[in-house]
């Protein structure tokens, strides 16, 4: 979860400089305006960015759930403190590969971490 703090500072420079590009656009419904990410690998040093950027923007457009894809649960780690981050209050939904995806009768994600979601209200 490193680099949370720049995540979040970057997030504000970009979103400083799309309002400002949308003081010269024309008032209509019909339009708006949408950041995307692109990096140039993947990986877990790119999670924190894309997750804070994801809860920012399920804050402004009313989003009231968010599903999430983990396998080992450090998605969903992440996920959770950007959320808390953003105070974003809406339902985190986390769905896990199922037992014995990788071999018979195991799990990678960590049944104390699933007890400690359950506990938070994550579903």
């Amino acid at each position: 979860m490193t680099g949370s703090r720049n995540a979040a500072r970057l997030g504000e420079e970009l979103e400083g400089d799309l309002h400002a590009l949308s003081d010269h656009l024309p008032d209509a419904p019909d339009w708006y305006i949408a950041l995307t990410l692109y990096f140039k690998s993947g990986g877990r040093a790119c999670t924190d960015l894309t997750l804070e950027a994801a809860f920012r923007r399920a804050g402004q457009i009313g989003a009231r759930h968010f599903l999430l894809a983990t396998t080992t649960g450090y998605t969903a780690e992440c996920a959770y403190a950007a959320m808390q981050r953003q105070r974003w209050d809406g339902q985190l939904v986390v769905v896990t590969e199922h037992t014995g995806y990788h071999a018979p009768g195991t799990n990678l994600f960590p049944d104390e971490l699933a007890t400690r979601f359950r506990e938070r209200g994550v579903i």
